[in-house]
């Protein structure tokens, strides 16, 4: 009976190659989506470090801008904090 079964499907040697094959082509798809994945990974790292070399400029900048004028800095962070205090109370007022 099994060697009915055999013949009616394929041969157990030819069900062994599909498998064989199968599993080269999973390996090769999982293969090219790792280094689909590693590439990517790299180009994000690159695209992380420009963004950090520019923020850090900017809060040199700032703190430069800071030190220079330590009294209008000062009136900007304070209307800025009164202004967000205002809208934030205009919308927090809304709900209730």
């Amino acid at each position: 009976m099994s060697e009915e079964h055999a013949n009616e499907t394929g041969g157990t040697g030819n069900n062994s190659e599909k498998l064989k094959q199968g599993y080269e082509n999973l390996k090769g798809q999982a293969q090219k989506a790792r280094a689909r994945a590693q590439e990517s990974y790299e180009q994000a790292r690159a695209r992380a470090a420009v963004y950090g070399e520019g923020a850090q400029e900017f809060v040199d900048a700032a703190g430069q801008y800071v030190k220079e004028n330590p009294e209008r800095s000062t009136l900007i962070a304070g209307v800025t904090g009164l202004g967000f205090g205002l809208l934030l109370g205009l919308l927090i007022g809304r709900k209730n």
